[in-house]
């Protein structure tokens, strides 16, 4: 049981580590999962075609374009609107 801990505490540490690597190119990219468990991960991903964030599930730990709250995907992808 306590290597199941550890490994999911690696696994998602290793998630949040890589969800904040290079952020502009990362918004380009398809969300994408990693890792076999039955655990969900709940997030944000960004939207080129309607410069929007939306929540995405995705299975076990997220990576590439996915964000673990609304705020940071807007503050990384979103496109400002010239007024």
């Amino acid at each position: 049981m306590s290597s199941f801990c550890v490994s999911f505490l690696l696994i998602t540490l290793l998630g949040i580590v890589m969800s904040y690597r290079d952020l502009s190119a990362k918004c380009k990219l398809f969300p994408l999962s990693y890792g076999f468990c039955k655990i969900s991960a709940r997030g944000f991903s960004y939207d080129a075609r309607r410069n929007v964030c939306h929540r995405v599930v995705l299975r076990c730990m997220g990576r590439d374009n996915f964000f673990f709250d609304q705020d940071s995907c807007e503050s990384a992808c979103l496109k400002k609107k010239n007024k």
